[in-house]
This record gives structure tokens, C-alpha cells and sequence, in this order.
């Protein structure tokens, strides 16, 4: 008997959904063995397949607390890392049902004329940030540090105009979310890695931070103490800027200085005159301005992977793959293209899931969160500028340092540990201007 060939499923990148397994079996003919293939998972059963697992319908859950304990299993490590108790790490359904209430709350109330307050300041955030920019020659700046902190700022704005300190403090903002980045970090390690006291004392100086970014002030609930409404502010910021600041530098970064073709060039400046001139983008985003923001959250989703876990079973919605399987996307898929967007088949319409699927898919998902990824992006591009304007980026690596079309994403997983934060650290601006 002759050995049988496998053939190798195609894919952008390994996956489990169409790894192969081979094994060898003794045949009654020495010397002699066949291999066995496992059998390769079509693309429909991988889209559906991550999708039951967003949904939580691969669990067959009887109820909405059933999906909060699905899905607060393995946030637990936030809960430990972070000390937060919202709908991500709960399992009690009044206070996930009173973190939605705030958070559509929060969305209802960013009508045009608060988008237009939040481009101003983040226009002004700028400009704190790089003062020395005007007179500048040759400079350096960090991106992420300024990604960082402009996303912060806006999200406080957001989440509590009323209560923010004034002016903001561009060194405690620093300080916060560095320590935000140190905690999310040591919450991913093993048990055995991890440092509690370091890790006590770090959320204890992003708690100082907070503070003066934050006035927390007594609620309705006299009982609530100091340390509960300060848990309570983290646990709100945490969902909208953690998953908020990489998705607006990695984009900048990608329709600034990476190749993209004449097309997409013209939609790029459309939306940049759209946002401009409408200060921030109104309540209503211009079709173009959907596809952009739309096509940043597929090539950076906020969330890469979804994890639902019960007392017996594990399960991961790789969203990341997703978004990137040129299968789905066609060869293309690396590139940034957002007319892509303006007719999708069936499979991308399933495939996309920046913000999860489902009746616990995430609040912004109405287009608050398309909202703020574009207009923070273009605060950068109009701002720092591109490659056509004369800027530059230093990635910190000379492999890395060409003009192709890869995503950003993919550069960072070969720079560092974490998903790349040791790179992201490192990116540099060079030759920008302000303006």
C-alpha cells in the first residue's frame, strides 16, 4: 500500500481550525505506513464555529447570568489584576444590567455638539504634548505615548464631563496609563510570574493617578466607600480605553506611513475633510467615515480574541484570524482598503466581530466606537502628519523599517513579547510637523 499525501488548507496564518494532524499505524506490510489526515474544517464551519463561541450559544446557556459566568471565568484575571467589578468580570446581573444602563447612557449622550468638545480637546491635547513641535527641527516623538494619552483624555470626557479634573494633567494621564499597560500586562502571566506585592503597589499608584485625572465624589449609595467608587471609575475606563488607544495609533501608523494605493489614498482624505470640517464627526458619520473606521476595527480589532469558559470546557473566538483570513477577505486582506466594506458577502458579514456578536456583544457597537477610532485618527494625521507631509516613523527595527503594506498588527507580534508591547513602546515619529 502506497503512503497517502496530505494537502495542506491554505490559510493566512495557523490556526487551529485547519491545522492537520498526521499519524503513522503499522500496516501488515513491513516497513510500510500510511498517514491520516484530520479533517480539514471548511471556512463556513470556522466563521459559525467562532461565532457560537462570541455568542455563547456552543455552551447552550439557560440564562443571562449563565453567559455572565461563561464569560467572567476568564476575565477573572482583571478582577485580580485590576480590583474592577463591571460587566466583563461580573456574575451578578443587577450590576451588569447597571453597567449597560451607564454605558448607553454614555452613548446617547454624545450627540454632535460633546463630539465637537472632544475634538476640540483632543486638539488641544496636542498640543500640550508637543509644544516644542512649531519650532522644531529635527525631532522625536513618541507615538504611543501620545496615542496613550489622547485616548485617555477623550474617554474621560466621555464617561464623566462633570466630574473630570480641570485642566488635564498630561503627567498623572502619563503615569495612569503606563501603569494601565504594566497591570494588563502582569495579568496575562502565570500565577508563578506574577508579583502581588509589586502588582499591589501598582494599582495603588494608578489609583493616586486617577485621582487627580478624576473627582470621585459620593453617590446615591451612602454605604459605597472611597475605594468602591474609585474601583467603579476604573472599571468603567477600562473597557473604553484599553481597547480603545492601540486601534488609534496602529491605523495612524498604517494610512500614514505604510504603502496604500491611489484609492484608498482618496478615501483616506475624504474622511480626513469630512471629520474636519464637521469638528469631530456629528452624530451621524458620513458613509466614507463608516468604511474607515470599519476597516481599522477589522485590520486591529480591540479585542483579538473572546474567551468563554464553564466548569469543563475552555473555548476561544479567535477574531484576529477572522479578520485577517485571506480565504474571507480575499489576498488582499493584509492591505488597508475600506471600500471593501461598501458590499460584503455573506462570510465577511459573519466573519466581522470587533465587538463581539450577540446579546452581550459590547454597547459601542452602534457606531459610538466607529466614532471614536476615526476622529482620534485623524487628530493624528491632521496633526502629526504623513509620509506625503514630510513626517517619518522609526519602527526601531531595519526589517521592519520599510514601506509595505503589511499590518502594523503583524509587525508587533515579531517585536515583542505580550502581542508586541516592547515594540509599541519603541515606535518614534521623526520630521513631523503641527499644524
Amino acid at each position: 500500500m502506497k503512503n497517502t499525501k496530505t494537502r495542506k488548507a491554505y490559510s493566512s496564518r495557523p490556526t487551529t481550525s485547519n491545522a492537520i494532524i498526521t499519524s503513522a499505524r503499522h500496516t501488515p506490510h513491513k516497513n510500510q505506513h500510511i498517514l491520516f489526515k484530520a479533517p480539514v474544517i471548511s471556512l463556513q464551519s470556522k466563521i459559525q464555529r467562532n461565532r457560537s463561541i462570541a455568542n455563547f450559544s456552543i455552551f447552550q446557556p439557560s440564562s443571562l447570568q449563565h453567559r455572565l459566568q461563561l464569560r467572567a471565568g476568564p476575565n477573572s484575571r482583571l478582577l485580580k489584576a485590576f480590583d474592577i467589578r463591571n460587566s466583563f468580570t461580573t456574575t451578578d446581573v443587577d450590576k451588569h444590567t447597571d453597567f449597560l444602563r451607564l454605558s448607553f447612557h454614555t452613548i446617547k449622550s454624545a450627540d454632535g455638539a460633546v463630539c465637537r468638545k472632544v475634538w476640540r480637546l483632543a486638539n488641544e491635547t496636542i498640543e500640550k504634548l508637543v509644544p516644542q513641535l512649531r519650532n522644531s527641527g529635527r525631532r522625536e516623538v513618541r507615538i504611543e505615548r501620545i496615542a496613550r494619552i489622547l485616548c485617555l483624555d477623550a474617554v474621560l470626557k466621555l464617561l464623566f464631563p462633570k466630574t473630570r479634573v480641570r485642566p488635564f494633567h498630561i503627567g498623572h494621564a502619563d503615569k495612569a496609563t503606563k501603569l494601565v499597560n504594566v497591570l494588563w500586562q502582569d495579568s496575562k502571566k502565570s500565577s508563578s510570574e506574577r508579583g502581588p506585592v509589586s502588582r499591589q503597589r501598582s494599582l495603588e499608584s494608578l489609583q493616586e493617578a486617577l485621582r487627580e485625572l478624576v473627582s470621585v465624589k459620593q453617590g446615591d449609595d451612602e454605604e459605597e466607600g472611597e475605594e468602591d467608587r474609585e474601583s467603579k471609575v476604573l472599571g468603567l475606563i477600562m473597557p473604553a480605553y484599553e481597547t480603545l488607544w492601540r486601534v488609534v495609533m496602529l491605523t495612524y501608523i498604517h494610512v500614514a506611513f505604510r504603502y496604500i494605493d491611489t484609492a484608498t489614498r482618496e478615501t483616506v482624505n475624504k474622511v480626513v475633510k469630512s471629520i474636519s470640517q464637521n469638528s469631530g464627526a456629528g452624530a451621524r458619520l458620513d458613509p466614507t467615515v463608516v468604511y474607515f473606521a470599519r476597516e481599522a476595527l477589522r485590520l486591529y480589532p480591540p479585542t483579538k480574541r473572546i474567551y468563554r469558559a464553564s466548569l469543563s470546557a475552555e473555548e476561544t473566538a479567535d477574531v484576529e484570524s477572522m479578520h485577517h483570513d485571506e480565504r474571507i477577505w480575499g489576498p488582499d486582506a493584509p492591505e488597508f482598503r475600506p471600500n471593501r466594506f461598501d458590499k460584503l458577502t455573506r462570510d465577511q458579514e459573519h466573519a466581522y466581530m470587533p465587538f463581539g456578536v450577540g446579546k452581550n456583544a459590547c454597547p459601542a457597537e452602534n457606531g459610538f466606537g466607529r466614532k471614536r477610532v476615526s476622529f482620534l485618527g485623524v487628530v493624528l494625521v491632521t496633526r502629526l502628519g504623513t509620509r506625503a507631509s514630510g513626517a517619518g516613523v522609526r519602527l526601531g527595527d531595519d526589517n521592519l523599517d520599510v514601506y509595505v503594506p503589511s499590518p502594523v498588527a503583524d509587525w508587533a507580534k515579531r517585536c515583542g513579547e505580550m502581542g508586541g508591547e516592547s515594540w509599541i513602546s519603541g515606535v518614534k515619529l521623526i520630521s513631523y510637523y503641527i499644524r
